[in-house]
């Protein structure tokens, strides 16, 4: 049996029954209309056939009521739901992640195949009722996945860091042998006085996906996640090299070469 998908959070998959809606609204929202309510739907690949999604909002506005402050808080929720209309045969409410202080965030992963299949309300309660904000995970979801040559074109070139502390790292990125490979060069500069100083540089054969297809640079052993996203390059993870440690997390900018022009 083909798995339609998976809860990131480990919550456990219900079939509950459907709440009454007497005296609640549905409101089915476009991408831009969530966008308008603080709504944001983040995606990113999840191997060759599966897609991760996270949605985050605020505690505040529509949503106040997800704040621990909020008088009908038990009411809250966000629920994935599986099949169609208002009473699909599976709820899963979803576990919130609320590390970040006034925020919600909930994830999954799914089968890009079952997309047409998935829907996320999000309940927002009121005294008198409250609304359900449907999301149609297919209207924010890009159906063609990312190949890794997609992501090799994008990457080749040389991307920086902004600067934090005093250190900055440089990655430079070439074609390797194999499609899924690169020649990685990483140079770590000292910022602390005027001029940048090159501390250490290490340069290594890397490949671009692990075995279950999911995006890391790998490196003897070491997996650095990576997401390219909005023209940057984001990394999770830090590799060692000739007593050196590269710190990875963060965001990376690609530096625009500039082109000289010959002479007539």
């Amino acid at each position: 049996m083909k798995t339609i998908f998976q809860l990131s959070t480990l919550a456990v998959l219900l079939v509950a029954p459907s709440p009454c809606f007497a005296l609640w609204g549905i409101v089915s929202l476009s991408k831009g209309q969530a966008k308008e309510l603080g709504l944001e739907v983040r995606t990113r690949a999840a191997g060759p056939n599966h897609v991760m999604v996270e949605l985050e909002f605020k505690t505040e506005g529509k949503f106040k009521e997800f704040s621990p402050d909020g008088k009908f808080k038990k009411g809250s929720r966000v629920e994935l739901r599986i099949g169609e209309g208002a009473n699909p045969p599976v709820t899963a409410p979803l576990r919130e992640d609320r590390s970040k202080p006034g925020r919600v965030v909930v994830s999954f992963t799914a089968d890009r195949t079952q997309l047409d299949k998935l829907t996320l309300w999000v309940m927002a309660p009121e005294p008198d009722g409250g609304t359900a904000y449907q999301l149609r995970i297919k209207d924010f979801v890009e159906r063609k996945a990312p190949s890794l040559e997609d992501d090799a074109k994008v990457l080749a070139g040389k991307w920086e860091s902004a600067p934090k502390g005093g250190g900055r790292v440089v990655l430079q990125f070439e074609p390797g042998k194999a499609k899924p490979t690169f020649s990685l060069t990483a140079e770590l500069y000292d910022i602390r006085a005027k001029e940048p100083k090159l501390v250490d540089s290490d340069r290594a054969e890397i490949e671009l996906q692990d075995d279950t297809g999911k995006r890391f640079f790998i490196r003897e052993g070491a997996k650095v996640s990576y997401v390219l996203k909005d023209k940057k390059l984001v990394l999770d993870g830090e590799y060692e090299a000739k007593g050196t440690l590269y710190l990875l997390t963060g965001e990376w900018k690609k530096v625009e070469e500039k082109k000289v022009e010959g002479k007539k």
